[in-house]
């Protein structure tokens, strides 16, 4: 059976991901997030029943931005450098990422805490490519946790100061 879409669904190019702005880090627009994933740990019983532990786990999650944003992709690449030897004791960074219904309305925010960028892939170049390609330089994020920020309605979202409508 077809669903029909609602006019205040949330589709999955309405998204934001803001940086905490003390990293001097404008307001970047990527094109792809994705892999943002927590577990609660299990234990096994001795009857081979699961019970919570408990804690969750994160992990790492990818986000993409387009190449030719040379602000962000350079701001991005000193965050990437400050996590290296000798790493700036605030590399650890916050984030929230925000998706939004179709009219703005609806919004669902999650905190992303303790991340970092750990790995930078460039894209494929080729001499052989005939048809013109916007490219997209790809950063694999590690993160502590990410959690809900709350729901709600609204017509902008607050992060850290900074209104994103």
């Amino acid at each position: 059976m077809k669903q029909l879409i609602g006019k205040d669904h949330i589709p999955a190019n309405k998204f934001t991901l803001g940086l905490s702005p003390t990293i001097g880090i404008p307001l970047i627009e990527f094109t792809e997030v994705s892999g943002l994933e927590s577990e609660i740990e299990t234990a096994e019983l001795p009857d081979k029943t699961a019970v919570s532990g408990g804690r969750t786990t994160s992990g790492e999650f990818t986000a993409k931005v387009m190449m030719h944003n040379l602000k962000e992709v350079s701001a991005l690449i000193r965050w990437w450098k400050d996590s290296q030897d000798p790493v700036r004791p605030d590399y650890k960074r916050q984030g929230i990422l925000t998706y939004r219904s179709l009219t703005n309305r609806i919004f669902i925010p999650f905190w992303i805490q303790g991340m970092f960028p750990k790995t930078i892939t460039l894209p494929d170049a080729t001499l052989e490519e005939v048809t013109p390609q916007q490219l997209e330089v790809t950063f694999v994020f590690d993160e502590i946790e990410f959690f809900p920020a709350g729901f709600g309605v609204s017509i902008g979202t607050a992060i850290a100061g900074q209104i994103i409508a």
